[in-house]
């Protein structure tokens, strides 16, 4: 209600005349200015044509309540002003209205000896030594940047698996992303802007969101992403499933599912989505710290 009135206060205060045909604001703001002018009384509806139209006939009632709902216009504020700080001063909250951060602050880790990233620039991250003597790496990341590295990057949800990568194969080591919950689209339009890693490996929760993150970044960059099943999942997901997230997530699945079968139709994840419906439950990622042995399993695809 109050970003649909604040819209179409907004659309009146940047006529000259204070006064707008119907027909320029959507069905919610004309219900909003309905309402409010039955609680202020500061517009007034006259006859226009055919139609009708909304007109100003209080200005000093009217700007007090522009002003409670946005503190400045848009056009006063500067040009190279970032969204968030725009959506305080125009709506009082940073979340309002269109937002994007343009940057991403990618946090990595290195698994094993000689893990790099660089750039055209001839800037080189050492990631092991930094993670050797910081615990992490980071770097902050565009499209339009040219960071790269010759080895895997995996893609992890859950901070327990950063913390420690223990689990990572020996065999494929490089670099280990922290995403937290969701593939931002800055993330994704950032590995679809060039060859990021020699594959981009995504190890999720076995869930529907998981899968909905694997859609999303195979549309993103196609058969470089892979889905990492690991070892024994099979009996995990039969010991240690979880049916209550399972039928939270339901709707998430099903969707992920077919778009999966038309973007991958070969891949192996399908095995792990019949899986997962025949047992009507989901496993936590966190489920590879019960696991013994030695790592027999590997990506679904290959990039």
């Amino acid at each position: 209600m109050n970003q649909a009135l604040a819209a179409a206060l907004a659309k009146l205060a940047e006529n000259e005349e204070k006064a707008r045909s119907s027909s320029a604001f959507t069905q919610a703001q004309r219900r909003a200015l309905d309402e409010f002018i039955q609680q202020t009384g500061c517009i007034r509806v006259y006859r226009k044509g055919r139609g009708w139209g909304y007109e100003v006939c209080n200005q000093t009632l009217f700007n007090r309540h522009l002003q409670e709902l946005r503190p400045d216009r848009d056009s006063d504020l500067a040009s190279d002003l970032n969204d968030r700080a725009r959506n305080i001063a125009t709506r009082r909250s940073s979340k309002a209205g269109q937002h994007q951060h343009d940057l991403y602050y990618l946090l990595l880790k290195a698994s094993g000896s000689g893990v790099q990233w660089f750039n055209d620039e001839g800037v080189t991250l050492e990631l092991s030594e930094s993670t050797d003597a910081y615990g992490l790496g980071a770097l902050q990341v565009a499209p339009s940047d040219t960071w790269r590295t010759d080895q895997p990057l995996w893609l992890i949800e859950n901070q327990a698996l950063f913390d420690s990568l223990d689990w990572v194969e020996p065999a494929l080591g490089g670099s280990v992303a922290y995403y937290a919950g969701n593939l931002t689209n800055n993330l994704l339009r950032w590995l679809e802007s060039r060859q990021r890693a020699s594959q981009v490996i995504l190890f999720p929760d076995y869930d529907g969101t998981g899968l909905e993150n694997y859609a999303r970044l195979k549309t993103a960059i196609g058969d470089q992403a892979s889905f990492w099943l690991m070892p024994g999942w099979k009996a995990l997901l039969a010991r240690y499933g979880n049916r209550t997230i399972w039928q939270d997530n339901l709707v998430t699945f099903e969707t992920a599912r077919q778009r999966l079968k038309w973007l991958a139709p070969e891949d192996r994840v399908h095995e792990l989505i019949e899986e997962l419906a025949f047992w009507g439950m989901m496993l936590e990622q966190e489920a590879i710290g019960l696991i013994s042995g030695e790592f027999t399993s590997g990506p679904t695809t290959q990039g």
